[in-house]
């Protein structure tokens, strides 16, 4: 009996051992825009800010924005912050799986149709997400993603020039057939 009351007071002195090094923790990652953009190989920077201590370390877990979640993420030129995302106050969120960051959801638009539509300084990109975090090697940010940046159609010189003309060609019917009207 006196040998399981030491076990006790060892597994309690460990679990308030763990309980008082949680707290917030802030990691680093890069994001690489994918191949599928004109931007590809693009890298951007940032880090995320959690509290630790809302994690068990077990399973499938998840802390957001109102769970004091923090991110910062510089591409372009340009920082975008968590108040950045569509979806604030529900998003962003960063996802674990037995305590270790898997997936950071975290999207930044600037299309109107959006909850919180944000400015992209980056002509022609209107959309840029994050997916799942992968381990870095040592020696560099802690994690690495891939980056999804979506970009709207820049009409080719030739499709302005018919636009024009066909514009111009409208324009000079209808000056005709007020001319003739008016006669």
């Amino acid at each position: 009996m006196r040998k399981l009351g030491h076990l006790l007071v060892m597994v309690a002195m460990a679990t308030a051992t763990s309980v008082s090094d949680a707290g917030m923790v802030t990691k680093t990652f890069t994001a690489t825009v994918d191949a599928s953009s004109p931007f590809a190989g693009t890298v951007g920077t940032g880090s995320f800010t959690y509290d630790d201590s809302l994690l068990t370390g077990i399973g499938d877990e998840e802390i957001d924005f109102l769970s004091g979640l923090m991110i910062e993420f510089t591409i372009f030129g340009q920082t975008f912050t968590e108040s950045d995302d569509i979806d604030l106050p529900d998003e962003p969120s960063l996802e674990f799986l037995d305590g270790v960051p898997e997936f950071l959801d975290f999207i930044i638009d600037e299309r109107a149709f959006v909850t919180n539509p944000v400015p992209i300084i980056e002509p022609n990109v209107v959309r840029i997400s994050f997916g799942s975090l992968t381990p870095a090697p040592i020696g560099g940010p802690d994690f690495i993603s891939e980056l999804s940046v979506e970009v709207t159609t820049i009409p080719e010189p030739t499709s302005f020039a018919l636009f024009g003309l066909g514009t111009l060609t409208l324009f000079a019917r209808r000056s005709r057939r007020q001319g003739v009207s008016n006669s």
